[in-house]
């Protein structure tokens, strides 16, 4: 689905009148109108495309989830703006540059794949891929930040992640949904996310994510660790087969 097409169609259902004299003037109800909008929008484009209800739902709403995760109110609000005026290329000027992150809601995902669950383990991702690596730490869940300080964490992440150049390509190669977490603390609905990633001077090697339903209700990021793409099939359940040291929150779940 290509962001033109989408700000096309939604210009077709914009109103005839405005009354904001600057994005400023914006209210916070008009962008969550908006932001409904564009998720709504998605799913008519890609069930037309024929792509089943329930997987268009969930790249949907990782799609419109990562773009909340990284664009500011301010930015929200010139959206708002310049689409209630027609302004296409406006528009897409502001968000082309956090889609980026969410071009792997635009992939085929796996059946009973979480939107949102997706979404926070791809704006997590894209913490790391632009070596924030302190914020990647700031942004995970509390499980996470339990496992290993935010200067011990940033020390091994750049260690380990930054000779592999940058992220070229990452799809969404498996998603296993679990009620809780049946093997330790914390007692929450986890994602574990599989992605296949191939950088700059790696790869592909296979990232496994863990979103976690945090205490307050939002989905954050409470494991991580990546392996080699030769050991896809099966997962393993312990860190073998070459896989990295850089394991984090990674001991109390396993992808059957």
């Amino acid at each position: 689905m290509k962001l033109s097409r989408l700000c096309c169609v939604l210009v077709l259902l914009l109103p005839c009148a405005f009354a904001q004299e600057t994005p400023e003037g914006v209210t916070d109800e008009q962008v969550a109108s908006y932001q409904s909008g564009l998720e709504a929008d998605c799913r008519r484009v890609r069930l037309h495309n024929g792509e089943p209800a329930e997987r268009a739902d969930a790249g949907c709403s990782c799609y419109v989830n990562v773009l909340k995760s990284e664009m500011t109110l301010a930015e929200w609000r010139r959206v708002y703006f310049h689409w209630v005026r027609h302004e296409v290329s406006e528009v897409q000027a502001i968000i082309k540059p956090h889609t980026r992150n969410a071009a792997a809601c635009r992939t085929a995902l796996p059946d009973g794949t979480n939107g949102q669950a997706l979404a926070a383990a791809l704006a997590w991702l894209g913490l790391i891929d632009t070596g924030d690596y302190a914020g990647s730490w700031d942004a995970a869940a509390a499980f996470f930040r339990d496992q290993i300080s935010q200067k011990k964490w940033a020390l091994d992440v750049k260690e380990t992640r930054r000779p592999f150049g940058d992220e070229k390509v990452r799809e969404v190669a498996r998603g296993v949904f679990s009620p809780s977490m049946v093997h330790g603390p914390p007692k929450s609905e986890y994602v574990v996310v599989m992605f296949v990633t191939t950088f700059e001077r790696q790869g592909p090697v296979a990232e496994i994510v863990i979103p976690i339903k945090d205490g307050d209700g939002r989905w954050r990021v409470s494991g991580y660790g990546f392996i080699p793409k030769y050991c896809l099939e099966p997962v393993p359940k312990t860190i073998a087969c070459g896989a990295n040291e850089l394991f984090v929150g990674m001991k109390s779940v396993s992808i059957d």
